[in-house]
């Protein structure tokens, strides 16, 4: 999610897009994203108390519940010759995106619905870069009857699917009179009120605005649209590169445990906020990766003056599963940075899988 808060909410002297933006407007519409002017400030506006810290720290809690399944479900790897961890990444971000700034636990059934959501944003991409590098296919009107053109509207209606199950999942909760929805959003431990706005999860504030009139049922769908796709598929990216760089760089990987072991001794116990903080060589070894691999590797903006990135929800999401991660597990190496070939899209794409070999520390 690193890229989402960075580019979408703080940067207001970077709203102008390029034109490639219009490739991925069939799919996220009119979002945070993709707008601009008017009412991409009027978004940012309704949309920033989502991101308080505040918010974010009640986070934690239902990242540390995902990254255990996520560690938990990683032990069936264990002494692999070899292991593609991507499918185990994308569940524990899509999960995690979810439950925090949608509100909405998957089960089983949506879990099935968000294998095939990974691969229609994929396939997307791809469509997307397609028609970017054929100038003939840039006006709507012919690329709709193209073979790729019906492709990708049979891939939106998959995402649309997915998406409405999401929302609706949120509003039945919302509006059912029995779990008193207004008292969580009104609870003064769980919600902060700065300049008389109250910061909440950011599905509520959009169902809040809805009923406020403030957005209408399409604007609910183009954002949640929006911070599905950038709030699990570049946290997913950041966590595969990160896991395979430390596999091939063993004095990182044991400085990172020796962190660890400093913060928490022998203690089994997950880690809470203050924790996250002191981990300062993990937070390095991250943005070093994504230095390294950016999960955005382009971005088609008018930039008129330099600006600020910050990296709050990533970063906790990240130092989470990796603390918990490196405290259980060695990661040895299997693919090395030379292997991998890159894949042309709007977001950091490899041809092959990422593999990795795990084997369970002795002090687990």
């Amino acid at each position: 999610m690193q890229n989402l808060h960075n580019t979408l909410i703080t940067d207001t002297k970077c709203n102008t897009k390029g034109f490639l933006y219009e490739f991925i407007k069939p799919w996220l519409k009119e979002g945070l994203l993709t707008s601009k002017d008017s009412k991409w400030h009027q978004r940012k506006k309704l949309l920033t108390p989502a991101f308080h810290l505040n918010v974010l720290t009640n986070y934690k809690s239902i990242i540390e519940e995902n990254c255990q399944k996520f560690v938990e479900n990683l032990k069936e790897l264990i002494n692999e010759p070899k292991s593609d961890i991507a499918p185990y990444i994308n569940d524990f971000a899509l999960n995690s995106i979810c439950e925090t700034a949608m509100g909405t636990k998957l089960d089983d059934e949506d879990n099935s619905f968000g294998k095939i959501y990974k691969k229609a944003i994929y396939e997307l991409g791809q469509y997307a870069v397609y028609r970017a590098q054929r100038v003939w296919l840039y006006p709507n009107i012919i690329f709709k009857f193209t073979d790729t053109g019906r492709k990708q509207e049979c891939v939106l209606k998959n995402l649309s699917s997915f998406r409405d199950r999401v929302i609706e999942n949120r509003r039945n909760y919302y509006n059912n009179p029995n779990n008193n929805i207004i008292d969580e959003i009104n609870d003064k431990e769980n919600n902060v009120e700065i300049s008389g706005k109250k910061k909440m999860a950011l599905l509520d504030l959009l169902l809040q605005a809805e009923k406020d009139g403030v957005i209408d049922a399409n604007g609910i769908g183009e954002e949640v649209d929006t911070f599905m796709f950038g709030g699990h598929d570049t946290s997913a990216n950041t966590l595969q590169f990160t896991m395979m760089l430390l596999a091939n760089n063993q004095y990182a990987q044991e400085k990172l445990v020796k962190e660890c072991n400093e913060i928490f001794g022998s203690s089994k116990r997950s880690a809470d906020i203050s924790d996250l903080a002191q981990m300062k060589y993990l937070e390095c070894c991250i943005k070093e990766s994504m230095r390294l691999y950016p999960p955005l590797p382009s971005l088609n903006r008018t930039v008129k003056q330099e600006i600020t990135l910050g990296q709050k929800f990533a970063m906790m999401e990240l130092k989470v599963a990796l603390s918990a991660l490196l405290r259980r597990y060695r990661l040895l190496p299997v693919t090395k940075p030379n292997d991998i070939i890159f894949v042309m899209d709007f977001v950091l794409r490899i041809k092959e899988p990422i593999y990795v070999k795990l084997e369970l520390r002795s002090e687990a």
